[in-house]
């Protein structure tokens, strides 16, 4: 697998490298849980149109996305998972790794969250949280002011995790992931962990040493998806607003595992750091009385031009006033 991650003045790429396969795991299984033995990054500055390889490191384990890499004041920040992350035998644990301009590892700071794997990350200047889970999410933050000295300064544990954190100011962050719980399996000392419904939680980090999940919203029931859970490109934003959104289908297999399907749509809300979380519309279509989405009308982006908001589907495009959210008008294509 390779990421990418760019600032003003470098690109950054990286290539996982996997363990060869055993105890009869092929590459693919083992490619699935994001265990990475290793993986090599590639640092090339950028002047205009002119790139060119300046350096490389190779940091122990896996890097999730674009979001675990990031670039500040000249130094280069990575959060990594390694070792193994599933079974009774799991030994995994994160890091955040600081190289500089020449990827040279100046910092570190290790051995965070055994048997667990990082879920979501995201830097802020000269902070940086990580979500990890196995059967409840810690949020760890982090203060990277000293890039020689890193250090851990709070951890939350709350059921669920987050896939995306967006920053909400200086001072808070809105994670979009799932709420779980634990279910016993019978005739194992193993537990299994179920999805619940769709979480959107409003952290409270003003105080490094003691993050505070200030608001939460649980959406639907188990079997509820969002795209923007796996793609951020999907969570909608409009800041002046404080409008935040995300498509979703929601299911709740547990109270009608027969009938699952609940409508599908968006659903947006208004954040702010004093008033936490609201709805400020929900424009889920109810289901009339299928068992599934229709796939041709399953939402895929949130987009807004002037004072309305579209939600593009795959054969249609919705649209709705900003202020009132009233239905405007749809036009269908093929």
């Amino acid at each position: 697998s390779a990421g990418f991650y760019m600032s003003h003045n470098a690109m950054y790429l990286t290539a996982a490298k996997y363990a060869p396969a055993s105890n009869n795991r092929s590459m693919m299984d083992i490619a699935i849980v994001q265990e990475a033995s290793e993986t090599s990054i590639y640092r090339f500055s950028v002047n205009g149109t002119n790139v060119s390889f300046t350096s490389q490191a190779t940091v122990e384990g896996s890097i999730l996305n674009q979001f675990s890499m990031d670039e500040h004041n000249g130094y280069f920040r990575v959060a990594t998972t390694s070792g193994k992350t599933r079974g009774a035998d799991a030994d995994s644990t994160s890091a955040i790794i600081i190289f500089d301009s020449s990827m040279n590892q100046v910092g570190k700071v290790s051995d965070l969250a055994k048997g667990e794997r990082i879920y979501s990350a995201r830097f802020m200047g000269d902070r940086a949280y990580i979500v990890t889970f196995k059967e409840v999410d810690p949020l760890f933050t982090f203060d990277l002011s000293n890039p020689t000295n890193p250090k851990v300064l709070g951890e939350l544990k709350i059921p669920g995790y987050s896939t995306y954190l967006h920053p909400v100011g200086d001072n808070h962050l809105l994670g979009l992931g799932y709420e779980t719980e634990v279910v016993k399996i019978e005739g194992s000392n193993e537990n299994a962990i179920r999805q619940v419904g769709l979480k959107l939680s409003l952290f409270n980090v003003t105080d490094l040493n003691n993050p505070v999940e200030q608001d939460v919203e649980i959406i639907g029931g188990e079997g509820t998806y969002s795209q923007a859970v796996d793609t951020h490109k999907a969570f909608f934003i409009h800041q002046k607003k404080n409008l935040y959104g995300f498509p979703i289908s929601v299911y709740d297999y547990n109270k009608n595992p027969s009938n699952p399907y609940i409508g599908e749509g968006a659903i947006l809300y208004t954040v702010t750091p004093e008033s936490g979380i609201t709805v400020a519309a929900n424009l889920i279509s109810p289901s009339q009385n299928q068992s599934y989405g229709i796939w041709e009308e399953l939402t895929q982006r949130i987009l807004y031009i002037n004072d309305a908001i579209y939600l593009v589907k795959r054969q249609q495009i919705d649209s709705y006033n900003l202020n009132s959210f009233n239905r405007l008008d749809t036009v269908r294509f093929k």
